[in-house]
């Protein structure tokens, strides 16, 4: 038997629920947006045929899943779902103390009361609206993506490329660079390879930077 020349890819799994949706018209979400002042945050969910705002909770949740949450434990103190938890980070990280929270945010609002402090820089290609808010609390975030990120009609392969060229320079400025950090900006899939090379090889040029600075300030 001659198998055909294309094989149909099918999912390992099957629905059990659907959530309906409100088709909307080009005319209704032209005045849904106008009536949110162009403002994402005013508009409600209901209105919004493609969500492109909301990047967490919006996956399905498999059967164990969904099972698991019959076994969880909302005990303040002592909860078995506790140490399931720490168990898992503890076998990843060597970390003794552990402090649970419910979202990252959360625990980057903890993370920089330590990190950041005034007269501290935090670099990024381009932070996080709510991280930048967690910074600049006490510090100054400072974005160094390279200037093809902020070019809508450019196709360079990897726009989370941060302007390694810029960091001596606010090395020497006086004041202390305390965090460097990469926000992931992955692209489709036929795309995911190269970004993988571009992003090792500016975790490369990082770490090399402080013995590059401190070679040329001996």
């Amino acid at each position: 038997m001659i198998e055909p020349a294309f094989r149909t890819v099918i999912e390992p799994f099957r629905i059990h629920s659907v959530e309906p949706i409100v088709m909307t018209t080009v005319a209704q979400r032209r005045d849904a947006v106008r009536a949110a002042g162009f403002n994402l945050f005013q508009l409600r969910a209901q209105d919004v045929l493609i969500d492109l705002l909301t990047d967490s909770g919006t996956g399905a949740m498999s059967r164990d899943q969904w099972a698991a949450i019959q076994h969880g434990d909302e005990s303040y103190a002592g909860s078995p779902s506790y140490f399931v938890f720490r168990d898992a980070v503890r076998e990843l990280f060597p970390f003794e103390h552990i402090l649970p929270t419910h979202q990252g945010r959360a625990a980057e609002r903890i993370l920089f009361t330590v990190l950041g402090g005034p007269g501290k820089v935090v670099l990024n290609n381009t932070h996080f609206d709510t991280t930048r808010t967690n910074i600049e609390c006490t510090a100054e975030a400072v974005d160094l993506a390279i200037p093809a990120a902020r070019a809508a009609g450019s196709d360079h392969p990897f726009k989370g490329n941060m302007d390694v060229a810029a960091l001596p320079s606010l090395s020497t400025s006086g004041e202390t660079l305390t965090n460097r950090g990469i926000t992931d900006l992955e692209g489709e899939n036929g795309e995911r390879r190269t970004w993988r090379r571009a992003r090792m090889e500016l975790e490369r040029r990082l770490r090399l930077l402080p013995l590059a600075a401190k070679t040329s300030t001996a």
